[in-house]
């Protein structure tokens, strides 16, 4: 079983039924996820929860901006 599978057991993500936008049940945000970046995303979050034992209800920004002083940076979404 993989981490988007025991996420999903634990209640703590779901997808719609075509499986294309995956929802972070506690912080009620829906990201599509056919975005590679989200598959990312997803896994950065379940590893945080799941493996790292972080709690959930302390990863509440889904996104940050990235430093400005790099001039290829645009906004990306993180943990």
């Amino acid at each position: 079983m993989n981490l988007i599978d025991i996420g999903i057991d634990n209640g703590l993500i779901r997808f719609d039924e075509n499986r294309d936008y995956i929802t972070y049940i506690y912080q009620n945000k829906k990201r599509n996820y056919n975005n590679p970046e989200k598959k990312v995303q997803a896994e950065t979050f379940l590893t945080l929860a799941l493996i790292f034992g972080y709690p959930v209800d302390r990863i509440k920004k889904l996104k940050i901006e990235a430093k400005k002083s790099n001039p290829l940076a645009t906004k990306t979404e993180n943990y």
